[in-house]
């Protein structure tokens, strides 16, 4: 795992109280998981399918970069930090299970159905931690719950033509623990793809989709004043993969 953090000094709880400015961290590492999963087809056209995916924990190494000194308050007044630092950052990526159903209408439409749990209450602060002194910035999140409908349409042995709409809810629990590094809020899914069967062995497929943020998405001090507002909270994911049987 590789990731780039950062986070605005004026909003920290620990350095609000300080001049404001910026601070980045670069870390990377690898972690292990597990996932399992079982199918059921009750009749020949219709397959329900459960899986779990372990919780990952990651423990990344890296260094702490700030674009000024940091004074920190100590006992009978304050400690310059290094403006670069060996940091270490551990998190847990959730732990997550789905129920899924899949139906054969006919030779040229399948329905599909899902609904996925993510245990992201796990998810209590995120600490960054130094030789010097740790950060943690709180977040306190909640369970988010996926769900989600779509359909193929074989249009030809040539093309498929997909798409499919979701409904996502918010990790955030408490509103005021919302910043502008993770700007999450309950969203809205749309995409849309196709699979290209160039052979029976070789096909290439393409999606889009479009996250769409509603709800709640204002910014607060630590007084719980509003301080701004995402007017907008999108995001546009393209992919495209092949796949060769052997």
């Amino acid at each position: 795992m590789k990731a780039d953090l950062g986070f605005n000094w004026d909003k920290h709880p620990q350095l609000q109280q300080l001049k404001p400015g910026m601070a980045y961290t670069k870390v990377s590492g690898d972690a292990w998981g597990w996932n399992v999963g079982l199918m059921w087809t009750p009749v020949e056209s219709v397959r329900i399918g459960a899986s779990y995916r372990s919780a990952v924990g990651h423990t990344v190494n890296g260094t702490l970069n700030t674009d000024s000194e940091i004074k920190v308050p100590v006992e009978g007044g304050t400690f310059a930090l290094p403006t670069s630092m060996d940091a270490q950052v551990s998190m847990d990526a959730p732990a997550w299970a789905m129920l899924s159903a899949a139906w054969d209408v006919n030779d040229w439409l399948s329905l599909y159905g899902t609904m996925r749990w993510a245990d992201w209450s796990s998810f209590k602060a995120l600490t960054i931690e130094t030789e010097h002194k740790d950060f943690s910035s709180p977040k306190n999140w909640k369970d988010t719950y996926l769900y989600s409908v779509g359909y193929d349409a074989r249009i030809n042995s040539f093309w498929t033509l997909r798409g499919g709409i979701a409904y996502e809810t918010s990790t955030i629990d408490d509103k005021y623990t919302r910043t502008g590094t993770i700007p999450d809020a309950d969203r809205w899914w749309f995409a849309i793809g196709s699979s290209f069967h160039w052979t029976k062995d070789f096909q290439t497929d393409v999606g889009f989709a479009h996250l769409h943020g509603v709800h709640e998405r204002s910014l607060y001090n630590s007084k719980h004043e509003e301080i701004g507002k995402f007017r907008k909270l999108d995001a546009y994911i393209i992919g495209i993969q092949g796949q060769y049987r052997f």
